[in-house]
């Protein structure tokens, strides 16, 4: 089993772009690489720029916290930058701290092709990424040193059954959404948390006579028949405002979602949405869970404070049960 210190070293050795002076191949002109290890350098032989990779224990398994139903799991990364100081003339050393700028923002940009919540990649819910300074300037060879914590963070269930949160993504279903001006095809919300859907039927209480017999045969007061009600429920999300959620006369826009509409067969109601959220497992072959939410968007609630970016909380009435799909991922 390859290590994952080793995994995340040829991650960045394979996708390192940097050229010149700050290439992982060498040239007659300059043959001073950058050098990419799996472990620290051995002491009094390290590289003059040299990138390393440190790491307790293989992915998953290294800070863990059991519930009684998932676990939270968080791994810790060391990714250390080196870069050796030849000359400490002042346009020289700009020219060092601008090299190992570029190093650090290399690596960052590498991480974030397989480590990136924010654009669905990768298995890990939350990352974070803290850079430290270390810059040694005792003895005879003064050195950059700039050292990363990369710590990855995700939630999994103890049953590979059980569907993630993480990842989903909800769509407005063309097809089967009735109003003015409709996309030409089923739209993607990419910006979306805390879907919510509640729904069910309401239990009508009935006392046909004063006492009923439990299964003891004991008389007990005061308690009905229920029959079946009527079906109500309701849907909620957040979405951030997004340009192109909000741009355009479309009726999927979140300012237009809710309207009245112009023309029949629904003039002067308001327009019949169809989400659908889908989600995944985690089993060997992973499944999709599709629930098709049938509502009308009742309110739109926009928030904008100083601390965090500007969001809508979408609500809508359901208008019918919704309708599940079980599928395998594309």
């Amino acid at each position: 089993m390859t290590a994952s210190a080793t995994i995340l070293r040829d991650l960045l050795f394979d996708n390192w772009s940097l050229t010149g002076e700050l290439a992982k191949t060498g040239t007659q002109d300059d043959p001073e690489i950058v050098n990419f290890f799996d472990r620290l350098q051995v002491q009094g032989n390290e590289q003059s720029k040299a990138i390393t990779v440190q790491k307790i224990q293989q992915e998953a398994n290294q800070g863990i916290i059991q519930h009684p139903h998932f676990s939270e799991v968080s791994d810790l990364y060391e990714i250390t930058l080196y870069h050796r100081i030849l000359d400490t003339d002042v346009s020289p050393y700009s020219t060092f701290l601008d090299n190992i700028e570029q190093m650090g923002n290399e690596v960052t940009r590498i991480l974030e092709t397989t480590y990136s919540p924010a654009n669905n990649i990768g298995v890990f819910f939350k990352v974070s990424r803290n850079w430290i300074n270390e810059d040694l300037f005792e003895g005879n060879q003064p050195e950059l040193r700039r050292r990363l914590f990369f710590r990855l963070t995700t939630v999994i269930s103890e049953n590979s059954e059980v569907f993630s949160g993480f990842k989903g993504i909800l769509i407005f279903d063309v097809s089967e959404s009735e109003g003015d001006l409709k996309p030409p095809s089923d739209y993607l919300y990419t910006e979306v948390d805390k879907v919510v859907t509640d729904e069910g039927y309401e239990e009508i209480p009935i006392l046909t006579k004063d006492k009923v017999k439990d299964s003891g045969d004991v008389d007990i007061p005061g308690v009905p028949h229920y029959f079946r009600g009527q079906f109500s429920g309701t849907f909620s999300c957040e979405m951030k405002a997004k340009k192109s959620d909000l741009e355009g006369t479309t009726i999927e826009k979140i300012v237009n979602i809710y309207r009245v509409q112009k023309n029949s067969p629904i003039k002067n109601q308001i327009a019949q949405v169809v989400l659908i959220q889908s989600t995944q497992n985690t089993e060997a072959t992973p499944k999709t869970f599709d629930t098709s939410s049938f509502m009308k968007i009742t309110r739109i609630r926009k928030n904008s404070t100083d601390i965090n970016l500007v969001s809508y909380i979408v609500t809508g009435q359901l208008t019918k049960p919704s309708e599940y799909v079980f599928g395998v991922v594309p």
